[in-house]
This record gives structure tokens, sequence and C-alpha cells, in this order.
């Protein structure tokens, strides 16, 4: 718990530092359910800042607050992102981790973007450390994504993703998404629905739902938000694989 309190106030100063020292990033709030049965509360962000021709780095954070019913429990995502990106593609890679309060995990890896007039294509592809009460499993992942734009301030996003660790077994996920921005306002609201697929669950299927808003700064639309900002995803974290 001491970590999970460190981590948050961390990120906490980190999101409300970012405009001053970013180059361009977002706040988020959201909420997600998962199968009628467990509500989590996300407070998350972003930030990305040049450091030399066409370099960036990319920090984010994510707190979440899970209620199951029968008690809560609270855990933390974080990721760091070193890219390069020019006008048509970005490619990079990524350093994330996780800590709960019985679990902490960890993944490197590569990540990319290829950028197309209307429709962005992403990846990435890396590796998971996870220790769970003393004992270590390790295990590897991959996702795929698209996202369109119809509008430049209207993204409708689709990705697959797989993960194979030591315990849990493998994990296959989709999802799809939907973001909107007034155009006058720094305030954008998406939606997001995920299903996972998990083997040692004998085929029974886990489906999330998820509804938030995001407070963008430093980027005009959401098209340019994602040529321009702290658009990077890197690899599966624990939050990916839980919910």
């Amino acid at each position: 718990m001491k970590k999970l309190l460190v981590a948050s106030a961390a990120a906490a100063a980190l999101f409300a530092a970012a405009p001053a020292f970013a180059g361009a990033g977002q706040v988020d709030l959201s909420y997600s359910n998962v199968e009628d049965e467990v509500d989590v509360i996300n407070l998350g962000g972003a930030a990305v800042t040049g450091i030399g021709g066409d370099w960036n780095i990319q920090g984010d954070a994510t707190v979440h607050r899970v209620d199951t019913g029968f008690g809560a429990m609270n855990f933390t995502d974080a990721a760091l992102h070193l890219f390069k990106r020019t006008d048509g593609f970005a490619a990079g890679v990524y350093l994330d981790t996780s800590d709960v309060s019985m679990a902490s995990a960890w993944g490197l890896g590569v990540e990319g973007a290829k950028y197309f007039d209307q429709a962005t294509i992403s990846g990435s592809l890396g590796m998971n450390t996870i220790d769970m009460m003393g004992s270590d499993a390790d295990g590897w992942n991959a996702s795929l994504g698209a996202t369109y734009f119809p509008t430049d301030n209207i993204a409708l996003g689709a990705s697959v993703s797989y993960a194979d660790i030591d315990f849990i077994d493998s994990v296959t996920s989709w999802g799809l998404s939907a973001e909107f921005k007034p155009e006058t306002m720094p305030v954008s609201f998406f939606a997001g629905y995920a299903n996972q697929d998990i083997a040692s669950f004998s085929g029974d299927d886990v489906t999330t739902w998820t509804l938030g808003l995001r407070w963008n700064f430093g980027s005009g639309s959401l098209k340019e938000r994602d040529r321009s900002g702290a658009s990077m995803k890197g690899g599966i974290n624990m939050g990916d694989l839980l919910f």
C-alpha cells in the first residue's frame, strides 16, 4: 500500500506539472464496468516532449480503484517511451511497470505507428515479468490497432492483442473505441468496449465497458494529438490483463 500511495502521489504531481514542461499531453478520468460485477475508477495521464531532432520521450501513468463488491483495491500502471516520430511514422521502445498489493510487474518492448491520411496503424511487441508473492512468471505480448478519423475530431478505433504469461496462460483480447472532441473545447469524451478470452477460464469471455472524459493540452484536434501528442501506447500491462 505504501508503494501504491507513493506512486499515486508521483503520478498526481506529474499530471499537475505536465503542461509546464511537456509539449503536449492529456489527463483523463474514466469509469469501467467488468461483467456487471466489478466497478473500476481510472485516473490517468500522459505527457510528451521533444529531446532533439525527431526524438521524443513520453511518460504516462494510471491509478485504478477497483471495487469488487466484497472489497476494494488500488493499483498503478506507468510507462516510459523513447521514440522517433516523423510526418509518416513513429517507432521506438517502451518500459512499463505495474504495482498491486500482492504483485508487481514490468515489461519491455518495441512499438510503432504508421500514419495515413485519415488513419493510423499501430503495434507493439514485448516481454513481461510478474512477481506474485515471491513467485516469478515470464511471458510475451503483441498488439495491433487501427484508428480511423472521419473528421479531425472524431476517432474510431479497433485493436487486438495477445499475451502469454506462465501462471495466467494465454489471453486474447479485442476492443472497440470512439472519441469525440468539440472543436472549441480542450475536453474530449470517449467510450470503449473490450473482450478477453482467457485460455485457463475454459473459453469464458470477460467483457468490459468504459466511459470517460479527457483534458487535452498542447494539441488542437484528436488527429493532431495522434500525430504529435502523447499517443504512444506501449505493450500489454497488468491493468490490461486484469481488466
